[in-house]
């Protein structure tokens, strides 16, 4: 298997999360500010916060547009910097509404090329 350029490879290294081939030893700054931020906003009770942060950080360092249904990983994106897209879903009572009003599916557009 060919590792990712490092330009793709995650900056930060975690143990039992990141692959050695894709990571790299990082001082975890932008990590660790993502990752509190985010288990502030829901109690620390989800475990894939630690997943989403290190995918927040990667868009952020390489400039990549995060694409996410989760609205709590786009405003703590968004706060460092990071550019997203996000897609509401018809589970997300906040934007549920907005879908059903403009009589849309956004991940059925995503999947269909539009």
């Amino acid at each position: 298997m060919t590792p990712f350029p490092l330009s793709r490879q995650e900056p930060t290294f975690l143990l039992d999360e990141s692959r050695l081939d894709l990571a790299r030893w990082g001082s975890g700054e932008i990590y660790q500010s993502l990752k509190a931020e985010l288990d502030a906003r829901d109690g620390g009770k989800r475990k894939n916060n630690i997943r989403d942060a290190l995918i927040a950080e990667v868009a952020i360092v390489n400039g990549y547009i995060l694409l996410t249904a989760d609205r709590h990983l786009k405003e703590v994106c968004e706060a460092h910097g990071g550019e997203v897209r996000f897609y509401a879903t018809t589970s997300d009572p906040k934007s549920s509404y907005t879908a059903q009003r403009n009589g849309s599916n956004q991940w059925a557009e995503l999947c269909r090329g539009r």
